[in-house]
Formats: C-alpha cells, sequence, structure tokens
C-alpha cells in the first residue's frame, strides 16, 4: 500500500486499519485510500456540497484546507450530516482500484466486482450496498450498524472516541 494511503489509515480503528491491509493482500491489486477518518468540519463542508450556495461550500472547504470547486461540481456527495457517518468515529474508510498508477473510478470496471465480493471475507461492509445512496468505495467493519446513531454521538459528546469505540465493542464485539 502507498504511502499516501498508509497515512490516511494512520488514525482509524485499529481493526479497521488491520482490514485494510489484508483486503489489499486478498485482492492481489493495489488500491488507494482515498478517505479515512473525516474531522466533523470537513464532513460539514462535504454534506453542504449540493445543499448551498457554492460561495458558502467553498468557504467550508477552505477552512478544512480543500480547495474551491466550481459550480458544476457543486454536487451532493453524501447524505450523511456531520456525526451521521462512520468517517468522524474513525470506523470507515474509501478505497479505490488503482490502475496503471491513477485512480479508476470506473465501478463497472472488474476490480471494483472484485472488491465488493471480497470486503466480506475480511469482516468489511461496503456501502455500495446503501438503497438510497450507494457509496461504492465506503467500507466499515460488518459488525456495526451501517450509520452510528444517536446513543454512539451522545458518547462521542460526553467521553470521546475511545468511548465510542468501546461501546461498540461491547455492543457488537468490535474488538
Amino acid at each position: 500500500m502507498n504511502a499516501t494511503s498508509q497515512a490516511r489509515l494512520a488514525d482509524i480503528h485499529p481493526i479497521l486499519r488491520t482490514r485494510a491491509y489484508q483486503f489489499e493482500q486478498l485482492l492481489g491489486f493495489e488500491i488507494e485510500i482515498v478517505q479515512g477518518r473525516r474531522s466533523f468540519p470537513l464532513q460539514a463542508a462535504y454534506y453542504a456540497q449540493g445543499r448551498a450556495l457554492l460561495d458558502q461550500v467553498n468557504s467550508l472547504r477552505a477552512g478544512v484546507g480543500l480547495a474551491p470547486i466550481t459550480a458544476a461540481e457543486n454536487k451532493v456527495v453524501t447524505r450523511a450530516q456531520p456525526g451521521y457517518g462512520w468517517h468522524e468515529y474513525a470506523l470507515a474508510f474509501d478505497a479505490a482500484p488503482i490502475d496503471k498508477g491513477v485512480i479508476d473510478w470506473n465501478v463497472e470496471h472488474p476490480t471494483w466486482k472484485a472488491m465488493l465480493a471480497k470486503a466480506p471475507s475480511v469482516g468489511l461492509a461496503e456501502g455500495a450496498q446503501f438503497r438510497t445512496f450507494p457509496d461504492n468505495p465506503h467500507f466499515f467493519p460488518h459488525e456495526i450498524p451501517a450509520s452510528p446513531d444517536d446513543e454512539t454521538r451522545y458518547v462521542y459528546r460526553e467521553a470521546g472516541m475511545e468511548e465510542v469505540w468501546q461501546e461498540l465493542a461491547r455492543l457488537y464485539g468490535l474488538k
């Protein structure tokens, strides 16, 4: 796995990091981790896309170090408000296959199909199965629900990330 991907995996839950490495080994081709843990402000910037005026979107993006986007790019990219996705709790990553040194975003390509077929064998659930907004590059531990609930958000606010992880270990066996 390349250095950029390794850096993006550095601050996600240890079991998920292990599964990401196992995943690439199982696939037999290189993947890039395009997103790991997201801050709440970063998630807010993504959530604003396609919902807010371009100036506001670009202001939010600038606040988290992202380049501005054009009006044509101001499209919905997530349905998860801050705190409503696993990225903010370091329990999700987005991955894409590398073809000839570049990310292949063609989700119809056989490498994407291989990723989706093999993810469960290393304990990963994938967002491509989301009914209303399929998220092909999104992977998270299969033990946990597809999205955090109010209790998760409460635990995070009151006690932080480590306590969220401990609560998920108690509830779902995520260790």
